[in-house]
C-alpha cells in the first residue's frame, strides 16, 4: 500500500464527502462511486472532482468504518440495510420489470432502479438477462413481453446466422425479415428479430441494423480481408 499516495487529512476529506452524498441520495441502497462523483461534480464545492481516479476513493472508503464494500468500487453505508452481495444492475432492471408486470420507458426504468442501487445517469442499459428492447425507447423481459422462449431465441439465432453465411456478407435486417417470410421459416416479427440480435452471443448489429456473424468477422479480420 506504500504507493497510495493519500495523506490522512485528505483520505478523511474524501470519506466525510463522500459520506454526506451517500446520506443524501443512497441511505439504502448500494452504489458506484461513480455515481458519487457526478452528484459532486454536479455541486459547487466538487471536492472529489479533482482526484485523478475512482480508485483512490475506492482505497480511502476502504479505511472507514462508516461503508461496507459489496466489491467492484460498489459500496453502502455500513448501516443501509441492504444485501451483503453486489446488486447486478442488469439484475435489478429484470427485477424492475417483473415487478412492474410490464414493459417500461428508458426514464421510468431508471427511476424505479434508483430504489435498488445508485448508478449514473449514463449509465446504458445492455440487453442482458431477458431484459430487451421492445420498441423505441421501451424496455421488457424477452419472454413475457416478445414471446422469446430460449427455444424461439435459438431457432431465429440459427435462421439469421444460415442467411448471413450464406449470403456471404451482412444483411440489413430488412433484407433479413423479408427472407424469412420469402422461405416461409416463421412468422417472427420485427422487434424480436432485433431483439434476438442484440441478445445474441453469435451475431452483431449495427446502428444502420446491419447484421452480421461474429465469427465470421473475426475471420475475416485474422485473413486480413477487407
Amino acid at each position: 500500500e506504500e504507493h497510495i499516495d493519500l495523506s490522512e487529512p485528505r483520505a478523511r476529506e474524501i470519506c466525510d464527502r463522500t459520506h454526506s452524498i451517500a446520506v443524501r441520495h443512497f441511505k439504502d441502497q448500494q452504489w458506484h462511486i461513480h455515481s458519487i462523483l457526478e452528484i459532486d461534480g454536479s455541486q459547487h464545492e466538487g471536492i472529489l472532482a479533482s482526484l485523478d481516479s475512482e480508485y483512490l476513493i475506492d482505497y480511502a472508503l476502504s479505511n472507514d468504518p462508516r461503508f461496507r464494500s459489496h466489491g467492484r468500487r460498489v459500496w453502502s453505508l455500513e448501516t443501509a440495510d441492504v444485501s451483503e452481495s453486489r446488486i447486478d444492475v442488469n439484475e435489478a432492471f429484470r427485477q424492475v420489470l417483473l415487478r412492474a408486470g410490464k414493459p417500461l420507458p428508458s426514464k421510468q426504468l431508471f427511476e424505479s432502479l434508483c430504489q435498488f442501487r445508485g448508478v449514473g445517469r449514463n449509465k446504458l442499459i445492455i440487453p442482458r438477462k431477458g431484459v430487451v428492447q421492445v420498441s423505441s425507447g421501451v424496455w421488457g423481459l424477452a419472454e413475457r413481453d416478445l414471446g422469446l422462449t430460449e427455444q424461439t431465441i435459438g431457432k431465429i439465432e440459427s435462421r439469421i446466422v444460415n442467411l448471413i453465411l450464406k449470403a456471404g456478407h451482412p444483411l440489413h435486417l430488412d433484407s433479413v425479415e423479408g427472407l424469412i417470410r420469402q422461405n416461409k421459416e416463421g412468422e417472427f416479427s420485427r422487434n424480436q428479430l432485433l431483439a434476438v440480435c442484440r441478445l445474441s452471443d453469435a451475431l452483431s448489429i449495427d446502428r444502420h441494423k446491419r447484421i452480421d456473424v461474429l465469427a465470421r468477422r473475426k475471420h475475416r479480420a485474422f485473413a486480413g480481408e477487407p
